[in-house]
């Protein structure tokens, strides 16, 4: 599975540009070991979605909170 994770709580296409506090993962297996992953590097709050095409907003589904 493939998930996109970003620091903070914006709705997806507004968070904040740039490279800082996000990351794409490509290795991860269920959405449980994705959050866990997440909670871990943004301990403040994240937003977290599965995808599977990173360039149509359409394949995203968020599953974190």
């Amino acid at each position: 599975m493939k998930f996109y994770v970003y620091a903070g709580h914006a709705p997806l296409g507004q968070e904040p540009l740039g490279t800082a506090d996000r990351c794409i993962w490509t290795d991860l297996k269920t959405p449980a070991g994705a959050r866990r992953r997440a909670s871990r590097l943004f301990p403040q709050g994240f937003s977290l979605y599965r995808f599977t095409n990173f360039y149509n907003n359409a394949t995203f589904v968020k599953v974190g909170p």
